[in-house]
């Protein structure tokens, strides 16, 4: 049994990044067996009880207690955790008890400490609180872990939920029985969290370099930080300098991103309200084929039309940028980029679900016609070339190109383990929409997932297989 015990301060992405784990296969744990309380409550009695400077063989008791009451709840469970900022205070006790268990130090950028303040109402002194309280809590943290590095990994939290298989990587060491998904066999449940980050990723950007500004002049929270960043094994800020100064040309190019924001706001509320307009009226059945299909080209048109625009100015606006705002003006383009394509996703299912059921209709009125099944498309995204071509198309940074070999394997390991036998071309007779694969496999990565598997027969083709891998690459992009 292993578990993961995990701590990080109010204002860092702890309790994101383990919503994370859960969806990729940590267990939640269960209410205590006799006092039935919960994992957050378990924390914070752990955290009355040791936090006393002198605790009584009385307080050990009653922590030996809830400890023990927690354990023979979860017993069943192979691998599990939970998230408490209130962790922090008995890692120590855990570590003493149980020797199955390994510990996540989660901290953020020290901005946060704004984000998680009322603006209105702060004053130098309710700051000065807060910097105080960010610096004592990450200070233990890091102590913490500096003394059991054997058993504790420490990440930035904003980093690890944008490299989940770095973060997946890092959690193995702790719990090496504990196998998480991967991204594409989670289905993403964030889209209310992504549209608010949207529109306020304006408001954001203006806090941001108000925050850096303010953060100067505290020297002991700088000095923090960049240890912390020193030790941590994920990662994505840059270290501050209290030197530095915030120049003319950031501060216009910050002003620049909140004007190109609202107008891709505008554009995306004019797309998604065509959008809505059109899927009523499919859902509705008031449109012929013929209609059906005259509209649903004329939306994907004008959505593609947008899509371009909106990466013409993302271009445009990073070419002007620094480093250091470039990573806020791409995750929030990003965002809206992401937006416009779930909602063209979308589109296409309700006009292929609709077209299936008018297939079917057809097929019916027809007495001979043999039974064939539909979702062709979904079939070749299921297959092993697809699999695989998303494996490579997914690596993008150093650390993923470089492991990529072995993810490779993993998933061709994976997919045959999961079919029961070895890998054979998927036969597409038996599918009445066959022509919607055909779509799928002008994709990158089936294209990519082809020509890897099609290496295997040959000696020669394996040799010239990066040159090959380039080749579709480039054409993909230039047919895009």
């Amino acid at each position: 049994m292993s578990i993961i015990i995990q701590a990080g301060h109010k204002t860092s992405k702890s309790k994101e990044v383990m919503e994370k784990l859960y969806e990729r296969g940590l267990d939640r744990p269960k209410e205590s067996y006799t006092h039935k309380m919960t994992a957050e409550q378990v924390s914070e009695t752990l955290y009355k009880v040791l936090v006393r400077e002198n605790m009584s063989s009385v307080n050990e008791k009653i922590a030996d207690n809830v400890i023990t009451d927690f354990l023979l709840a979860n017993l069943d469970f192979e691998n599990w955790g939970w998230e408490s900022d209130k962790n922090l205070a008995s890692l120590e006790y855990w570590q003493q008890i149980e020797p199955d268990v390994g510990f996540v130090m989660v901290f953020d950028h020290p901005r946060t400490i704004f984000e998680f303040s009322s603006i209105n109402t702060l004053t130098v002194k309710t700051l000065n609180q807060k910097i105080e309280d960010w610096v004592k809590y990450n200070e233990v943290l890091l102590d913490f872990y500096e003394k059991n590095q054997d058993k504790s990994i420490l990440i930035e939290g904003s980093s690890a939920l944008s490299n989940i298989a770095g973060l997946k990587d890092q959690v193995k060491r702790l719990a090496s029985t504990l196998d998480l998904k991967s991204s594409w066999q989670v289905s993403s449940t964030n889209t209310a969290m992504t549209k608010e980050r949207s529109a306020n990723s304006g408001y954001n950007i203006l806090l941001g370099l108000i925050a850096e500004e303010t953060l100067t002049n505290y020297p002991e929270v700088i000095t923090l930080f960049n240890k912390l960043l020193s030790k941590a094994s994920i990662k994505e800020s840059d270290s501050i300098f209290k030197t530095k100064r915030l120049g003319v040309d950031k501060l216009v190019t910050s002003l620049n991103t909140i004007g190109l924001e609202q107008e891709k706001q505008f554009l995306v509320k004019a797309y998604e309200k065509s959008m809505n307009q059109l899927k009523k009226s499919i859902e509705s059945s008031k449109y012929e084929n013929k209609q059906l299909q005259k509209d649903f080209n004329h939306y994907k048109a004008e959505s593609q039309s947008k899509y371009e625009r909106l990466e013409k100015a993302l271009r445009e606006q990073q070419s002007k940028s620094k480093k250091h705002s470039d990573d806020t003006v791409s995750q929030s383009n990003q965002i809206i980029v992401e937006q416009l394509l779930q909602a063209q996703e979308e589109l296409e299912r309700l006009y292929q679900e609709r077209s299936n059921q008018r297939e079917q209709q057809s097929n019916f009125k027809k007495p001979g016609t043999p039974n064939k099944r539909y979702g062709a498309a979904e079939a070749i995204k299921a297959d092993l070339p697809y699999k695989l071509g998303n494996v490579m198309v997914s690596a993008k940074k150093p650390d993923q190109i470089a492991k990529l070999p072995i993810m490779l394997m993993k998933e061709y390991k994976a997919f045959e383990k999961e079919s029961g036998s070895l890998y054979s071309p998927l036969k597409l007779d038996d599918y009445a929409d066959a022509r919607e694969a055909e779509k799928v496999k002008k994709h990158l990565s089936y294209q990519l997932g082809k020509v890897m598997l099609d290496s295997k027969q040959s000696p020669k083709k394996l040799i010239s297989l990066p040159i090959t891998i380039g080749k579709i690459i480039v054409g993909f992009k230039k047919n895009k």
